[in-house]
């Protein structure tokens, strides 16, 4: 039955959404903290499922089609200035400490970034905080309905576990605006090609775009 199925997902989800916020606090690694963020995100896709109502399952293809690209865009860009800071040293090993002062040497990168991390942490006004509001409007909805403890929990600790990650995705961007450069920091400064600053608008633009119009894209999946 549904809700003998609820309590177990909601365990998981709970779970996938701990292990990744708590793990991703610790990190100084860019690309780490990243990973680590992608398992507490796939605890909050599953809030959706948890739901076990229709509006939980668009939320879950919401969070899934929005997630993909706000991902990628994160990588990319982190990959990106990356490469433009002391390129001897692996990009893998890039640490957090690396981006400190970039935000003034690439401006458009750097706000383009923000964009990201604020959708990651799922603030307005980016489409990261309309797919939260989905999967837990719809959580909500399905606590109201079942009286099962385990969805409330979820519910209080998945909000809560939320803010937490505050502290990790928008220390990028205080790194990159509000500490200046190390002098020991080697940075490329040459202009970034032009495709470069096209696929980062590619990428940022839906971010803001399906914020606005979130409509857009759930019309789409109305139709399937």
């Amino acid at each position: 039955s549904t809700a003998s199925l609820q309590t177990p997902l909601a365990v998981l989800a709970l779970a996938g959404i701990l292990i990744g916020n708590l793990s991703a606090l610790r990190q100084t690694n860019a690309k780490r903290l990243l990973a680590y963020s992608t398992i507490a995100h796939a605890g909050f896709l599953l809030v959706g499922v948890v739901a076990f109502n229709q509006a939980g399952f668009e939320a879950v293809f919401f969070y899934i089609s929005t997630y993909l690209f706000i991902s990628l865009a994160a990588f990319f860009l982190i990959d990106l200035l990356a490469r433009r800071v002391n390129q001897e040293e692996s990009v893998d090993r890039f640490t957090l400490s690396r981006l400190t002062g970039l935000g003034a040497k690439f401006p458009f990168i750097a706000v383009a970034l923000t964009v990201v991390m604020l959708a990651l942490t799922g603030l307005p006004p980016t489409v990261g905080f309309t797919a939260k509001l989905l999967a837990f409007s719809a959580l909500f909805d399905a606590y109201q309905h079942s009286s099962d403890n385990w969805l409330l929990a979820l519910f209080v600790l998945g909000l809560l576990n939320a803010l937490i990650s505050l502290v990790y995705y928008l220390k990028i961007p205080f790194l990159l605006f509000f500490r200046a450069t190390p002098e020991s920091n080697r940075i490329d400064t040459s202009e970034l090609p032009v495709s470069v600053l096209l696929l980062t608008l590619v990428l940022v633009i839906p971010i803001i775009g399906l914020f606005v119009k979130p409509d857009w894209l759930l019309n789409i999946m109305a139709g399937w």
